[in-house]
């Protein structure tokens, strides 16, 4: 690839915003020189990269901006402690709720007679 052509490809990446591609570039390139990788999975791999950190910089800027005390994962989280708070508050839960609507309508479905 001609020196000039890798610096417009350069300029239209920082153009484009696409900062992750332009840090991961050199080093997939080279890989892929070596390893005779064919161009669309050389694409294929920049583009998934570049759409998983986009991705993922969205998240923590809506994390950020949400104004969460703390940042918590899916592992953090006690799901047992809405049961708990919710019986010693006397509050039904919308898990139970949901448990119960669906229990009477199958009481419902047997009660009623079926028409002939």
């Amino acid at each position: 690839m001609s020196e000039f052509t890798y610096e417009r490809l350069r300029e239209n990446l920082e153009h484009l915003k696409m900062k992750n591609t332009l840090e991961i570039l050199d080093n997939y390139l080279e890989k892929a020189l070596w390893d005779n990788v064919n161009v669309v999975e050389i694409l294929d791999h920049i583009f998934s990269e570049e759409s998983r950190s986009t991705t993922r910089r969205a998240v923590e800027k809506q994390i950020q901006t949400s104004g969460f005390p703390m940042k918590k994962g899916m592992g953090d989280f006690d799901f047992a402690f809405q049961q708990r708070t919710a019986k010693k508050c006397g509050v039904r839960s919308k898990t139970s709720d949901l448990h119960r609507q669906a229990s009477n309508r199958r009481t419902l479905y047997h009660a009623i007679p079926a028409k002939r």
